[in-house]
């Protein structure tokens, strides 16, 4: 988190580059695909890939939704006990 900003990732990710690269893929192939980012922060307001952690993945999920590919945000809302977990309210995306 960043004035507002909650960034994914927090660490470099081969794996979550491969991940929304096969979203494009699927998406050329003419499935609907799309990502969704769970952001566990009840302080965020948008949500943006993190460029200074990791710019290939942020640079592979721009392409992708280039490619057609939709990109969602929500904060989780998690109850005290850890036992319920729910959608609390959609983020705005910054790509």
């Amino acid at each position: 988190m960043k004035d507002g900003v909650a960034v994914f990732p927090d660490a470099k990710t081969e794996r979550g580059r491969r991940h929304v690269t096969d979203l494009a893929k699927a998406e050329k192939e003419g499935y609907r695909a799309c990502v969704i980012f769970m952001v566990q922060r009840t302080d965020a307001h948008v949500f943006a890939p993190g460029d200074e952690t990791d710019p290939e993945f942020g640079k592979a999920l721009r392409n992708a939704a280039m490619e057609g590919v939709e990109v969602y945000a929500y904060k989780m809302g998690i109850s005290p006990d850890f036992s319920l977990l729910s959608l609390s309210s959609k983020l705005d995306v910054s790509l």
